[in-house]
């Protein structure tokens, strides 16, 4: 059977690198977990995986002023039929996002993945697709 491929396409709304480094450290787990990521042919064999993302002040009076994230993961088919999505809250120090996101993008995205592993594996049984590969074949695809 072929291998399904995760495509992370719309990464969307964060400040600063969030966009990139949420989906950069999103794709690296993926395929340390053995998944095919591919961006660039999507066809039957592809789900794609989005994030739109949300970093807003909380207005509490709180000292020190803190931001809320809210990151919503969605994975669709390639037609744009939802599949599955996951919500992520968290809080952080006011501002501190706003340029680069480093260590957070890449717990954010590790939260996510091991959440949304097993939509992924049950995707793939259904659509009769391989799920995983060995570090070798990935490799040579």
């Amino acid at each position: 059977a072929p291998f399904m491929k995760i495509a992370l396409i719309d990464f969307a709304g964060a400040p600063g690198d969030g966009n990139t480094a949420l989906a950069r450290s999103a794709g690296a787990l993926l395929v340390s977990k053995g998944i095919l990521v591919d961006n660039k042919e999507i066809d039957e064999n592809s789900v794609i995986l989005s994030a739109t993302i949300d970093v807003a002040p909380i207005e509490n009076g709180q000292k020190p002023p803190v931001d809320k994230v809210a990151i919503e993961w969605v994975i669709m088919e390639a037609d744009g039929t939802e599949l599955g999505q996951m919500k992520q809250n968290n809080v952080v120090p006011h501002g501190s996002l706003d340029k680069y996101w480093g260590g957070v993008a890449s717990l954010a995205a590790q939260a996510a993945v091991e959440t949304l592993e097993g939509v992924l594996g049950q995707i793939a049984t259904r659509k009769k697709l391989q799920f995983r590969a060995d570090k070798k074949t990935l490799s040579a695809r």
